[in-house]
């Protein structure tokens, strides 16, 4: 996940209300309903939300957003009236008045519902959530599952996600394409299922999902490297050397075998650095090329729920200020400190020159890069890799021999099951681009993809398109502090060098209990 992503736009999931009545409330609960199920609830339960729910958002196809006040519903007429903001889908103010909004151009609706007291108490933001997956995520928030939507190749793995969509795009002014190599799927037959699932207390907005095939020839491997292209490689040259701080760390990133390479975080600075060192004897051709399958680390999941916490009850301000006014600088200057995976190779006249840098956000599964490297004659080639510590997984780095570039085909579902039944209305969704499947916790779909018979071999990548809304837990407004979000803000090498000393402590326990916590039926 993406901190400038991350902090920008919160207000599509939790919005405060400032109106200035002066009460004071305990509770404000965040509800979703489809066009369909808002329409179709009673007359008494419509008056009823008019009035707990003063305020509503909905959340257009097309990435608008509309937030209205004294609204009312008309379900002859399919539509919603009332007075407010109209917002473009990058948040900028389009309109402002009074508006009607007709069902069948809503995704998704939203509303809050206040509970008064007569005391004086901190807003807090939450969605009702069952089960124990549910209380352990209320007690243990920063180890709490989530990201965004998972995807299984089914009868591979069932257990860890070849695949996660749009990790940094939680709210719809993000909403971004994001494409994961698939890895080795053998291709017994023509087709290939997936299956989508929604593991986390987050509503998913899935506007579409295909396969990508990309033809190769035998005993090659086809990369999309970090410009784009998919690249035609053969070979995958493991390192004959490879150091760290922790010494000798070749065994666990020779192969790609789900042995990862990872060390703890800096216990007094969260942005501190590490390097690897490695060494391949070099492959034939002309141009070759660093192959890394990594992961992220919890790192990010801990420090965005701390940034939750120190907005506390005016979490949703901070939010809508921040995406309208488009300030990202504080946090770019965070996500700067943090990076990604840098390359350098050796080069004889410059020392050690930078190749390129693997960035990818989310924690689920693990995705495979490309890094070219330049030409070289030299029969050894040194690499460096450098990174902050703790702040990635690393599976393998390997040298491969890049033959070209080739292009994808693109595959639509052929069809689309929920619970074994077939579900055409899910696969029309996936299909149109005005339309978007809406998914809530424990939904499952599988997607079967028919191959062409044009070719043999393919190299197989998963592309999503969409964008998610994270689920509030009361805890994580439990932690208001001002002043220490100034510094992840405005002086954020400060802020993580205050905060590692809390995550190491929990560092060693979170990954088992992240897992653990995945939402199911």
């Amino acid at each position: 996940m993406s901190f400038q992503s991350l902090l920008l736009p919160l207000i599509l999931t939790a919005f405060v209300l400032v109106e200035g009545c002066g009460h004071a409330f305990d509770n404000l609960e965040r509800r979703t309903y489809t066009p369909s199920s808002f329409n179709e609830s009673s007359d008494s339960a419509s008056t009823a939300l008019q009035k707990a729910s003063p305020y509503i958002k909905l959340h257009m196809k097309d990435g608008t957003l509309a937030l209205l006040d004294s609204w009312s519903s008309d379900r002859a007429a399919r539509s919603i009236a009332g007075k407010g903001l109209l917002y473009s889908a990058k948040r900028d103010t389009i309109g402002t008045g009074a508006f009607s909004v007709g069902l069948d151009s809503v995704l998704i609706i939203e509303t809050n519902e206040l509970s008064y007291s007569n005391t004086e108490s901190a807003l807090t933001i939450f969605t009702y959530v069952v089960g124990a997956v549910a209380a352990f995520c209320i007690t243990s928030p920063k180890t709490c599952f989530g990201s965004c939507p998972t995807f299984y190749v089914s009868d591979i793995d069932t257990l860890r996600p070849r695949a996660e969509g749009f990790s940094a795009s939680i709210a719809p002014s993000l909403e971004a394409t994001d494409c994961d190599a698939l890895g080795d799927v053998p291709l017994d037959t023509r087709h290939v299922t997936i299956e989508m699932r929604n593991e986390a207390l987050e509503t998913h907005i899935v506007r579409s999902v295909n396969l990508l095939a990309v033809p190769k020839h035998e005993g090659s491997s086809i990369y999309k490297d970090n410009k784009g292209a998919y690249r035609e490689c053969y070979g995958l040259r493991p390192p004959v050397r490879a150091v760290a701080e922790e010494g000798d760390c070749l065994a666990a990133i020779s192969a790609a075998d789900n042995r990862e390479r990872t060390r703890h975080a800096d216990s007094t600075d969260l942005a501190a650095k590490e390097t690897i060192e490695l060494e391949f004897e070099s492959v034939p051709g002309d141009t070759s090329g660093i192959v890394i399958g990594c992961r992220q680390s919890l790192m990010t999941t801990f420090l965005f729920y701390k940034t939750l916490g120190f907005m506390g009850k005016d979490v949703g301000q901070w939010f809508a200020e921040m995406e309208r006014s488009g300030a990202n600088e504080p946090m770019d200057a965070l996500e700067s400190l943090l990076g990604g995976i840098d390359v350098f190779v050796a080069d004889s006249a410059e020392g050690w020159k930078k190749a390129g840098s693997v960035l990818e956000y989310g924690p689920l599964a693990t995705d495979i890069h490309l890094i070219p490297l330049p030409p070289t004659a030299e029969r050894t080639v040194r690499v460096r890799l450098e990174l902050t510590k703790g702040y990635w997984r690393i599976d393998n780095v390997n040298l491969t021999r890049i033959a070209g570039a080739m292009e994808p085909l693109r595959i639509a579902p052929a069809s689309v099951s929920r619970d074994g039944v077939v579900d055409d209305i899910a696969r029309h969704m996936l299909a149109d681009p005005a339309n978007s499947l809406v998914t809530k916790p424990g939904d499952s779909y599988s997607m079967r993809f028919e191959l062409p018979d044009s070719a043999k071999n393919f190299g197989l990548f998963l592309e999503s398109r969409g964008y998610y809304l994270e689920w509030m837990r009361e805890s994580w407004m439990t932690e208001e502090n001002p002043l220490a979000l100034g510094e992840i803000l405005f002086d954020p090498a400060s802020a993580l060098r205050r905060l590692a000393p809390e995550y190491a402590r929990t560092e060693r326990a979170v990954e088992a209990q992240f897992w653990r916590s995945k939402y199911a039926r």
